[in-house]
């Protein structure tokens, strides 16, 4: 045999595990990289998923926001009527099914924005799904046993992009059906001024904590505003409440929404 090579001199064959590896600079760096991919040294563990929110009732189809879900346009202005709000229906609105405007109080609580007057006649904002309405009217309801007169909002519908297609129906505020309050102002007695509850104010968010039903300890402002947000709640008008508890982008208002066709709730 002839003289070994120079790049044989002084090299030998280490095994690990299955593989072959020559040592040496070259066969100790591939040595180390393949002993990092054999054995590692402390994989990260996968971060599990954060467990669902919503929640299956059993009777899920007999709530009334589920009834409101499914309707069709003609089925909920008929019953818009029955109940004698005053509203007017609307032309085409993007991402909206059965688009309306509320004309003036619902059982004597009037639901706006905090616009001019000139604004909200025209405002996007004010303009809601018929299926909203139908739950805003029964939220009306409590409203009126706690002695509000106006319920201040941020928007109902919000538009949404040009692109969007005319006849698609939207979800959330694109879809004009979900409300987010932000305020409600109680009626005054006489010659004495106006109270509220703000939510911004009145509520000490405790995220992912279950918002109902109402702690003992609170009083006055607080307690009345937890009340109200739990018996609708338990009246079941909305799929969708998420408070201050939900998250620091609810900090300041109720998020409250019909979601058509699905099974679950969530009120957090």
């Amino acid at each position: 045999m002839g003289s070994p090579s120079s790049a044989q001199v002084g090299h030998r064959e280490v095994r690990k595990g299955s593989f072959t590896v020559t040592s040496g600079r070259v066969g100790l760096a591939l040595f180390l990289i393949l002993s990092a991919v054999v054995t590692p040294l402390s994989a990260k563990p996968a971060k599990r998923r954060a467990q669902p929110r919503t929640v299956v009732e059993k009777d899920w189809a007999s709530a009334p926001s589920a009834k409101y879900g499914v309707m069709t346009a003609e089925a909920c202005l008929i019953e818009l009527r029955a109940r004698k709000v005053e509203f007017t229906a609307l032309t085409e609105k993007p991402g909206v099914l059965i688009p309306v405007r509320l004309k003036g109080p619902v059982r004597g609580v009037s639901f706006r924005t905090e616009l001019p007057a000139e604004e909200r006649a025209t405002t996007p904002y004010e303009v809601m799904d018929c299926r909203l309405a139908l739950a805003v009217d029964d939220l009306a309801v409590i409203l009126a046993k706690h002695e509000i007169a106006e319920v201040h909002i941020f928007s109902a519908w919000r538009p949404p992009a040009k692109s969007w297609p005319a006849s698609k129906e939207a979800a959330r505020h694109p879809g004009g059906l979900a409300l987010d309050i932000r305020r409600f102002v109680k009626k005054a007695a006489k010659g004495a001024a106006a109270s509220d509850l703000v939510i911004d104010r009145d509520w000490q968010p405790q995220k992912n904590v279950a918002p109902c039903p109402v702690p003992e300890n609170l009083s006055g402002a607080r307690r009345e505003l937890r009340q109200i947000f739990c018996e609708a709640r338990d009246a079941r008008i909305f799929t969708s409440m998420l408070s201050p508890n939900y998250d620091a982008d609810h900090k300041n208002h109720f998020h409250l929404e019909i979601r058509p066709r699905v099974k679950w709730r969530i009120v957090l």
